[in-house]
């Protein structure tokens, strides 16, 4: 599913210098988002995707926030980043 994956109990978490490095599996729907937050008051920083990530950086349609992605890179996405 992904490289981090933040639920939506998740409050205060600090992911920092994580990397996903060209993804195996389906290119489907609820697949392959890297960094994916569900919670809130969380910060994502200096995190890298490469080669085949599909929504990298993303939180659920419903995240209240605020959370922060701070000089996070994605290179080769199959999709939009967030």
């Amino acid at each position: 599913y992904s490289c981090v994956s933040l639920g939506d109990a998740a409050h205060f978490i600090t992911v920092d210098n994580c990397s996903m490095n060209s993804p195996k599996g389906a290119y489907a729907s609820g697949r392959r988002y890297s960094f994916n937050n569900d919670g809130q008051r969380n910060l994502f920083q200096n995190c890298l995707s490469t080669d085949g990530g599909r929504h990298n950086y993303v939180s659920g349609s419903w995240t209240p926030g605020p959370s922060v992605f701070y000089n996070c890179v994605a290179t080769g996405s199959l999709s939009d980043a967030g």
